[in-house]
């Protein structure tokens, strides 16, 4: 039994990876900007990352992603902020690394994450929301974790907070696509990849604390339009 493994949490901002222990201390890291301009670009940089940390003692390495994942082929289906779809992930970066591979949506590795090591320890449901480029879901439900019948059973980004009406909203496609966006849960956090729209919520003054960096809108304003 192997007492390493490496993790990947893919963001559409940055990559951040690690050499992590059985104990969940974190060994060594590895930090990249998230390519957006192809594919190729993209698991070019995944790759580099993974192998700079392969290692004596690692016996599996795990990713967490912005995506939609079949979890029976371990194919990425689709995926928002980063440029991947429709791809055999899993058995390129078996191939790649020679070790076994795990892979879930970002999210809802995250909710694993606390619900085994963190402050969901010992519950049996439990929600876990992710703020950062996007807005994220994961769920642990009854002591499992709950992905839904494609993998996205917790994916509130595209939760609408307001609805637009075909008489608020102008006839044109594009406009409409683009008004409907603005009231998407998504649309409110701020990493520097978000399309930050002119209705978003106002924005914390700098200096102010928050649960973000100074000039990002304030988190709990999530929550406010949540339950309006």
């Amino acid at each position: 039994m192997t007492d390493l493994a490496i993790g990947v949490d893919v963001g559409g901002t940055k990559i951040a990876a690690g050499v992590v222990d059985r104990e969940g201390r974190i060994l060594k890291r590895v930090e990249r900007p998230t390519p957006s301009g192809s594919q190729d670009a993209f698991l070019a940089t995944v790759d580099e990352v993974v192998v700079s940390l392969r290692e004596d003692g690692v016996g599996a390495v795990g990713f967490g992603m912005p995506s939609t994942i079949d979890q029976r082929t371990g194919r990425i289906v689709n995926s928002v902020h980063v440029p991947i779809g429709d791809f055999d992930f899993r058995g390129h970066m078996a191939e790649l690394i020679g070790l076994p591979v795990a892979l879930d949506n970002d999210a809802n590795a995250a909710a694993i994450a606390e619900w085994k090591a963190g402050a969901g320890q010992g519950a049996r449901d439990m929600i876990m929301l992710t703020l950062g480029t996007g807005v994220g879901g994961g769920l642990i439900l009854d002591g499992e974790p709950y992905r839904g019948s494609i993998g996205a059973g917790a994916e509130i980004g595209h939760m609408v907070l307001e609805a637009v009406s075909a008489k608020q909203a102008p006839r044109q496609p594009a406009a409409v696509i683009r008004s409907a966006r603005r009231t998407r849960l998504r649309s409110l956090p701020a990493g520097p990849s978000s399309e930050m729209p002119s209705g978003a919520p106002r924005r914390v003054p700098s200096g102010s604390e928050s649960c973000g960096k100074p000039e990002r809108p304030a988190m709990q304003s999530i929550f406010v339009a949540a339950l309006r």
